[in-house]
């Protein structure tokens, strides 16, 4: 175990790292997978579960091409998620210009908090 922990190695007095066979670096795929948190509360429309602000998940992401690719020349991104219970897939693309998020079916931004939200309106005082 104490031969993984060298800083040195040893290279034998014929070694030629000329002949260490190069491999060429394939193209760059625009999609590739990263971790992140939902950055809003969303319900899907296919099974009706809601995902709330903060869940975190693998997500493909996705440069914005054509005309709507970049604001101000700020790139402008597609993330690909998918529903935690059902699999559906739904996309939320970054809108620098109105400075939040926007959600594609089938999960649009819920219309009102779920049954189970914490928030609650503060009771009322009947005035004297």
């Amino acid at each position: 175990m104490g031969e993984r922990k060298v800083l040195n190695k040893y290279f034998p007095p014929d070694f030629d790292p000329s002949k260490i066979p190069r491999t060429k670096k394939a193209d760059i795929n625009p999609n590739f997978v990263v971790r992140m948190m939902l950055p809003m509360t969303v319900r899907c429309n296919t099974c009706g579960e809601y995902m709330y602000k903060g869940k975190k998940f693998n997500s493909r992401k996705e440069n914005v091409d054509g005309a709507d690719g970049e604001y101000l020349g700020i790139q402008i991104f597609r993330f690909y998620f998918k529903c935690s219970s059902c699999s559906a897939e739904f996309t939320i693309k970054t809108d620098p210009q109105a400075a939040h998020p926007l959600s594609r079916p089938p999960a649009p931004p819920p219309a009102r908090p779920p049954p189970h939200s914490p928030i609650t309106p503060p009771p009322t005082r009947p005035s004297t």
